[in-house]
Formats: structure tokens, sequence, C-alpha cells
């Protein structure tokens, strides 16, 4: 019995540690030599089954920020985020279209003010096609929040992105899709 129960806990650590490393190092901690009982093993089961519910259908984003340091950062708040997949960042327009086209985020967190086509550009050149992603503004200056304001943004946040500001607009694109859905967004922008 001892022997599936390590083959068990190795198995399960090396599952878990995929979708998030605290929970599977906690896991790994626990006392496994000590007689485990059946329900305790039925928990474990529960918790697996709700982390595989949890991360089935993660919200989709893609970061468009010309700016390297800027881009990783944002990147590395939303992987820290539950149901939060980056499918992708880009340092410019030409490179992103194409890869918005062909993932379909649900959020794209985009820069305002890049070299050659900037963000609003973007939003133009996106109207035209089937893909209506939320667009949440990432600006250096306050300057630009107005611009943003005028294309009715979703949300904008200023950089360097703060995680509790970050979190409220995940919070606030997950509350508005379960009204709305995503079609609406693109639309309002581009008013």
């Amino acid at each position: 019995r001892c022997k599936k129960l390590k083959r068990f806990r190795k198995i399960i650590f090396s599952f878990l540690f995929f979708f998030k490393q605290k929970t599977a190092y906690e896991i790994y901690q626990c006392d496994w030599s000590s007689d485990v009982c059946s329900s305790d093993l039925q928990g474990l089961k529960y918790s697996f089954q709700l982390n595989k519910i949890k991360m089935s259908n993660p919200i989709k984003t893609i970061v468009v920020d010309d700016e390297k340091n800027a881009r990783l950062m944002l990147m590395e708040l939303l992987n820290e985020m539950d149901d939060i997949k980056v499918l992708g960042n880009y340092a410019g327009v030409d490179e992103a279209l194409p890869a918005i086209l062909k993932m379909k985020p649900d959020i794209v967190f985009l820069d305002v003010q890049m070299p050659g086509k900037n963000g609003f550009e973007l939003l133009h050149e996106i109207k035209d096609f089937d893909v209506h992603p939320t667009i949440i503004f990432v600006i250096a200056y306050d300057e630009f929040a107005i611009d943003a304001i005028r294309h009715s943004a979703f949300d904008y946040l200023l950089k360097p992105v703060d995680l509790d500001l970050l979190n409220k607009a995940v919070q606030r694109y997950k509350s508005e899709k379960s009204k709305t859905g995503n079609k609406e967004s693109i639309n309002n922008i581009l008013k």
C-alpha cells in the first residue's frame, strides 16, 4: 500500500506542478508514510477536479507593446492570475494582427504609442475581420488615457501595471462577458 501511495504522490505532484506549483508542493510535503484513509484520497481527487474545471476555459490574452520589459512584466503578472492564458506577446501592430486573427484572444492588452503603427491603428485593422477581442490599453502617460476613453476602451492601465488594478480589470471583464459577450467590444471602441 505504501508503494502505491508513493507512486500516486509522484504522479499527482508532477501533474499538479504543471497547473500550480504551490499546490503541488504542498501535496508533496504531506506525510504519506502515515496511514492515509480513503476520504483523504477522495478529498485530494475532488480538489484536483476543481483545479481541472478552473483551468478548462481560461481567458485567452495577447500582449502588444513595443517595450520589451513592460511586455514581460505584464506577462508575468498575467501568468500569476488564475484563469488567464497568455497566448503570445508582440512588439508591434504588424506582428500582432495575424496572431490576433488566428488565435482570437478574449483580451488584448494594447500599448498605444509604438513605432510604426499605433494601437488605435490596430483597432481599425481588426474591425474588418470577424474577431472581437476586448481591448485594455496599457499606457505610459496619462495623456493617452483621454484618447483611450474617446475610443470607448474597456479599460486602461498605466505603466508600470499594478497587480490590483489588473485584477480589477480582469474581474470586470468576467462580469461584463457573462452579461454581453465579446462581440460588442470592438464595435464600441471604434464608434
